[in-house]
Parts: structure tokens; C-alpha cells; sequence
């Protein structure tokens, strides 16, 4: 029989098996604990399989066949090592080959002993699209997009499926899945264009289209193509799941003995209550250095060798009125520079390649006027791979301001959703609240409610709901932390009456679950002696402390309290 023969052969298989046996395995899409991964690998088994993966990467397509071919004979039983081997002689697929007829067929050997597999049935979707078979292919994207709620790739591709058969409206749907599901997938937004124009929606789609431009040159943004790394998370090949040996703990005790820094600012430099340091590379040596901020004062600690010196005349000394220091490379110049928050015109000190620094706060438009700024952030907040500032004002509202990368930045519009109360903010928890792949942030104020702002990306935000009880909670500072690694975090919340931390619950709503007595003003996480779990760091202003993240038992205090610097926060 003729491979061609052999291939039709295969499609034929494939949409007789297609759909019956999607509905005899699990309604959930997943996938029987068959055909797992060998427990008896080697190193030597792995560093293959690593090196396989590394081929892909570098798409080397040929030589990443070749790794795979020799591990499957090894391991015939592991269906994801196959499934990996198919993804890999799709994306080789040359002309002078049967690449396209193996990887289909090896795809279709997965569905009998794994039948809600996504991968295989993703590949065979993918498979015959690239076949011209896009009646065929359908009901493959459409297994998978159900199944899989997070996959927009799957969805982008059944919107494209929909579109060649002329089922408009349908098509259109899937495009608006997949954009919600991933609003940087830039083919979901050009889909839905071409749709919104035949239909002659002519607003909607010019806005889809002014989209589909704007993240043109978005480092976030991505193409559903087919091919490798643009496919979908269901056509990356896999890796080895290695039970690694803990390390050993370190010996010893948490912490050296106290060192004292060079003087430089008089008996009484260090002591305030106000002082505290921030840490940066800020000569680029690869070292960390220290900067000491008191009663708007600054000094320079410069590490050389095993201990630091002062940088007497560095322009950064020379600023007064500082609150605190946000350090970023604002510019992507691969070098650090400085945001000082002052009480004042703040300051944007920019670092050159000859390690010159120039103060540009007034011409990039992020001097905030005569606001006393007492903190803030540097943090990608539109996901678009330059740092935006998010700033804490103790006399106006909290303010954010977008990085254009052309050594300006920009307000927000009113209608972005980023507005809050008018009262000034504490502080400021950013992480991923509803475990979509990008920055929401909470604003704290000291005496409640808080504000939740949940991330629609593009520069639009929308308010968070089921956050009642927590928003209510008085707090100064807070901070969110993963302890279980299921991708939820939990949120601990500081205040002058103790430590709090919330967790979700199974219905969305957040609950407290556990309490610390013993407030404080400031709050940091840090695995401190290296055992794999962490621990906070708690301020009073007077003497600090370190709990278990967990319990929120006291794990370390330190027996001297005489300090009335604030430890470092990172």
C-alpha cells in the first residue's frame, strides 16, 4: 500500500473514531493514568529527554526527530513521550517525507488507550487543517476548546474552522471565546474583524482591528499559527516530571552577626524612625548595593569585596525630601535606574551606558506635582514589557502612570477602570487574583475599605467581587504569597492590631483563615533559613520579627532589638 494510501487511510480512522470515542472517555477531558511516565528513568534517560526539548526549542526540528525516535523505542508504553514525538515530526514535516502520515497516525494510537487525551486530539485537529480538511478538523477543536476553559489557541482554531465553512455567527462566537480567554492572541482579534466586517458591523470591527494593531508590537501578544510555539499549549512538547533530592539545609545560625556599615552621616545617621534602606546594582558590577533614606536623606553603600563603601558624591546622594526609592530598568537598557518619591516633585534619575545618571522626572512627566509620595511600585502593569509606576501619595489618591517607552510616560483615561477612592493609599498588593496570567492590584487604605481592581489587560480593569469582608479589614501594608502552589494566592493583610491571612474559598468569596497577634507597619516574605518554606517578616517600627507563613507562629526573633532601622524589604 502507498504511504498516500496509507494516509487517507488514517483520516479515515480519524473521523470514524473522532467524535465516538471523545464521548466514551471522561466528559471532563481528562485523561486515564495510562501510559504514564516511567518510574525507572535514568539520569541518563533524562538528560535525553531534556535534550530533546532543548532541540525543539532551538527548532531543530530533524535532530529532535531523530532524540525522540531513539527514546520511543526505549519507552513504546509512554504515551506522552509518543505524543512528543509526533508534535515533533509535525513541525519537521518535509516534503521528501511521511512525517505528516506518521504523526497522524501516532496521534490516533493515543485515543484508544487514552481517549480525552487534549494533546493527541489537539495534534489531530492541527493535522488535518494543515491538510485542507477543516470539516474534519472541526470537531477536534471543539473537543478540545470545551474542555479546556483556558485554552484560547483551541478556540482561535475553531473560529477559523467555522469561518472557512461559512458559518459566520459561529465563528464569531469562538473568536470572542478565545479573545477572553486570551486577550493578547492578536489572530482572535483579526478573526473577529473579518467577521465583524462581512457582517457589516462596521464599528465593531474597526475597534477589533484597532486592536489587532495595537499589540503588533506587544512582546505579550501571539499569533495561532501553526507552527511551533504557536499552536498552543497543547502542541509543546513535555517534560520529564523528576523528583528532585531536597538540599540540604543550611547549617548554622538564621542570621551572621550584626556588621556595622561605614559612617557617613553624623552619630545619629541610621537611628531615625523613618529610616530604612532599599537594595539595587546600581553601578552594574553585579553586586547588590544599599541605600539608606532617613528624614529625606539618602547615603550610598557600594559593595566591594566581603564589606561596603560610601559613595560620597554620588548624584543620587544629592536629592533631599525622599520618602523611598523604586529601582527599574525603566528604559530596557539593561541598566538599573532610580524613581525617588518625595515629598515634592519626585525624580527620575536614568542611567547611561558610561554609568552617568541624568534626573528627567519633569520631561518624561512623572514628577506628581507637589504630592508627597511615600511609595509606590515599578511594575508591568499592561503586561507590555516596560515598567509603568504605580505611585501612594499620603495627600491625594493613588495614580498610575503608563511607561510609553519613548522616555515618556502617560495618565490613565477615566473610562480604564483604575479609579479609586479619593483618600490617600497605604500600600499596594499586586498579583494574579483570578489566575489569568496577568497583574491585579490592591489598594490599601489604612483604615478600609480597600479597592480591588482586577485586570481586563489593554488597560482596562474592572472591580473585584467577593473581596467584601477582606476590603473591610484595616491594613497598612500587605503582601500575597502561593504556599500550596495551586496557583491561588493567599493575601496577608498588617495592621496595627495584628497579621491576618485570607484565603479563597471554593465559592470565589475570600475568608480569613488565620490571625497573628502583634501589628506592625511594614511586611515582607523571604524563605530565611532555607528550608523550602516561608516566612514573614514583620515591622513595628521598633523590633521585628519573623512567623512561620503557615501557622503565623513566631519561627525567629532576634534576641537585641537596639535598632532603629527598619530591615531591608525587598
Amino acid at each position: 500500500m502507498s504511504m498516500r494510501l496509507l494516509g487517507l487511510g488514517l483520516i479515515a480512522v480519524a473521523l470514524a473514531v473522532g467524535v465516538g470515542i471523545w464521548w466514551g472517555g471522561r466528559p471532563d477531558g481528562s485523561a486515564p493514568a495510562v501510559g504514564g511516565q516511567p518510574t525507572n528513568l535514568t539520569a541518563t534517560d533524562i538528560a535525553e529527554h531534556n535534550a530533546a526539548i532543548a532541540l525543539m526549542g532551538r527548532f531543530e526540528y530533524a535532530a529532535a526527530v531523530d532524540a525522540y525516535a531513539a527514546l520511543t523505542k526505549r519507552f513504546p508504553e509512554w504515551l506522552d513521550l509518543r505524543i512528543d514525538y509526533g508534535i515533533a515530526l509535525l513541525n519537521r514535516s518535509r516534503p521528501d517525507t511521511e512525517d505528516l502520515d506518521r504523526s497522524l497516525e501516532i496521534m490516533l494510537s493515543i485515543l484508544g488507550p487514552r481517549p480525552g487525551d487534549l494533546r493527541a486530539r489537539h495534534c489531530i485537529g492541527i493535522l488535518l487543517l494543515y491538510r485542507g480538511m477543516t470539516k474534519e478538523a472541526l470537531p477536534y477543536f471543539l473537543a478540545v476548546a470545551e474542555a479546556d476553559d483556558e485554552d484560547g489557541y483551541a478556540a482561535c482554531f475553531a473560529g477559523d474552522c467555522l469561518y472557512q465553512l461559512d458559518r459566520m455567527d459561529e465563528a464569531l462566537a469562538w473568536y470572542e471565546r478565545a479573545r477572553e480567554r486570551d486577550p493578547y492572541l492578536r489572530s482572535a482579534w483579526y478573526g473577529a474583524f473579518r467577521i465583524l466586517r462581512a457582517l457589516g458591523k462596521d464599528k465593531a470591527s474597526q475597534e477589533a482591528l484597532a486592536v489587532f494593531r495595537r499589540l503588533e508590537d506587544n512582546p505579550q501578544a501571539r499569533l495561532a499559527e501553526i507552527k511551533y510555539t504557536r499552536m498552543g499549549p497543547h502542541a509543546f512538547v513535555q517534560t520529564v516530571q523528576a523528583d528532585a533530592a531536597p538540599a540540604p539545609l543550611p547549617q548554622g545560625d538564621v542570621f551572621a552577626a550584626r556588621e556595622a556599615l561605614p559612617g557617613g552621616g553624623g552619630s545619629s545617621w541610621g537611628r531615625g524612625e523613618d529610616a530604612r534602606f532599599s537594595a539595587a546594582d546600581v553601578d552594574g558590577d553585579g553586586a547588590t548595593d544599599l541605600l539608606l533614606t532617613e528624614a529625606g536623606r539618602m547615603i550610598l553603600y557600594l559593595r566591594r569585596g566581603e564589606g561596603f563603601t560610601l559613595a560620597v558624591d554620588h548624584p543620587l546622594t544629592k536629592s533631599r525630601h525622599v520618602n523611598a526609592v523604586l529601582w527599574g530598568d525603566v528604559d530596557n537598557d539593561g541598566r538599573v535606574d532610580a524613581y525617588l518619591c518625595r515629598q515634592g516633585a519626585n525624580q527620575l534619575w536614568m542611567q547611561g551606558a558610561d554609568g552617568a545618571w541624568t534626573e528627567v522626572g519633569e520631561q518624561a512627566g512623572v514628577a506628581a506635582g507637589a504630592w508627597n509620595t511615600h511609595s509606590g511600585a515599578l511594575l508591568d502593569v499592561d503586561h507590555d514589557g516596560d515598567l509603568d509606576l504605580v505611585l501612594l501619595h499620603a495627600d491625594a489618591p493613588f495614580e498610575v502612570l503608563a511607561n510609553r517607552l519613548d522616555g515618556t510616560f502617560m495618565g490613565l483615561p477615566p473610562d480604564a477602570g483604575l479609579r479609586g477612592r479619593a483618600q490617600p493609599a497605604a500600600g499596594l498588593i499586586a498579583c494574579d487574583l483570578d489566575r489569568d496570567r496577568d497583574l491585579d492590584l490592591i489598594v490599601l487604605h489604612a483604615d478600609g475599605p480597600h479597592a480591588v481592581f482586577i485586570n481586563d489587560r489593554l488597560w482596562r480593569w474592572h472591580a473585584g467581587e467577593g473581596y467584601g469582608d477582606l476590603c473591610a479589614v484595616p491594613a497598612v501594608a500587605g503582601l500575597a504569597t502561593d504556599l500550596d502552589a495551586d496557583g491561588r494566592p493567599e493575601i496577608h493583610l498588617l495592621s496595627d492590631a495584628g497579621l491576618a491571612r485570607w484565603e479563597r474559598d471554593e465559592a470565589g468569596t475570600w475568608v480569613h483563615a488565620a490571625t497573628a497577634e502583634g501589628g506592625g507597619t511594614r511586611l515582607g516574605v523571604l524563605d530565611a533559613d532555607g528550608d523550602g518554606r516561608l516566612e514573614l517578616l514583620v515591622d513595628d517600627g521598633a523590633a521585628w520579627r519573623l512567623l512561620d507563613a503557615r501557622t503565623l507562629g513566631t519561627r525567629y526573633a532576634p534576641e537585641t532589638q537596639a535598632l532603629a532601622c527598619t530591615p531591608l524589604f525587598w
